[in-house]
């Protein structure tokens, strides 16, 4: 087992031998071992991981909810699927992963649409943009450089500088636990331990969890959402449960503390002599069981 974050290089030890199962690689890499590499297979596999940009919600000026929305407005879903992930994926409609028990599409839609964001930002009092954006994006996480990369160049249409910078784990870790030094924007990625809106939306969007005590990034907090929680995770009937729920994620989507960008399709690549492996929905791609994985040399 070896953490290889390129994905070129993975691709040299699939092809090589050095290397069995590879995951992480670019859509690029998949499809040319795919086509050219006998004895490789890129299994396809619909998941439940997420893929968004948090927004540090405490500082200006993303602590005002129509700059927020305005960069919801400024973000090329069709763009995200069809060019970075080469459509394997679709873009996020609530801010669950749809196929959760829980998951609720919200009443309306943010679209790329820059007219929409120039107006929400003048309203701001941003109506040339004129302000600098720190995104942070995880080494090893290609595809989320590749969003950032096509979000800058939206962002500049509107006067908005995108200031992208790659950040290993370790660091992020060390920085993200407090509203001063999180930065503005981060390309997260999450995938729930279980398979139940509960745990995400518990999670990232009730201000009990600020991090280091949770996974509140955004630093996002609405007393009504904190309510409708609080009340769903002890109520036992799932009609009444699934209502609660519909009103927080109506309300976390209309406040966009996050962008909500894409839901991907993953792949991997594995030799044809790896025997017994299983995706599993709930833990992605990043799960191996091991007790039934073999090689048929």
């Amino acid at each position: 087992m070896r953490f290889v974050p390129e994905s070129t290089t993975q691709r040299m030890m699939i092809e090589k031998g050095d290397a069995d199962l590879a995951i992480g690689m670019t859509n690029e890499d998949l499809d040319g071992l795919k086509k050219t590499v006998k004895g490789i297979i890129v299994p396809e596999y619909v998941a439940q991981t997420i893929h968004e940009i948090r927004l540090n919600t405490t500082r200006k000026p993303l602590n005002d909810i129509r700059v927020r929305q305005a960069l919801n407005y400024s973000f090329n879903y069709e763009q995200a699927v069809q060019g970075v992930m080469s459509g394997y994926a679709a873009r996020m409609t609530a801010p669950v992963a749809k196929g959760l028990p829980g998951y609720y599409k919200p009443s309306f839609m943010y679209t790329y649409d820059l007219d929409k964001a120039r107006a929400l930002l003048a309203e701001a009092g941003y109506p040339n943009g004129g302000f600098s954006l720190q995104c942070v994006w995880m080494t090893g996480y290609e595809f989320d450089r590749q969003m950032a990369v096509m979000w800058q160049a939206d962002l500049k249409k509107l006067g908005i500088n995108l200031k992208i910078q790659e950040m290993p784990l370790a660091t992020w870790w060390e920085i993200q636990g407090h509203p001063d030094t999180a930065p503005d924007t981060f390309m997260g990625v999450w995938t729930c331990d279980y398979a139940d809106a509960t745990q995400q939306l518990w999670a990232m969007f009730y201000s009990g969890n600020f991090p280091p005590a949770g996974s509140n990034w955004s630093f996002y907090k609405n007393k009504d959402v904190d309510k409708f929680h609080e009340q769903a995770r002890s109520e036992q009937d799932d009609v009444k449960r699934a209502r609660l729920y519909q009103e927080a994620i109506e309300i976390i989507y209309t406040e966009a503390c996050e962008v909500w960008a894409i839901q991907p399709k993953e792949r991997i690549a594995i030799r044809s002599s790896v025997k017994g492996y299983e995706y599993n929905f709930s833990y992605s791609n990043w799960y191996f069981n091991f007790e039934k994985m073999y090689k048929d040399e």
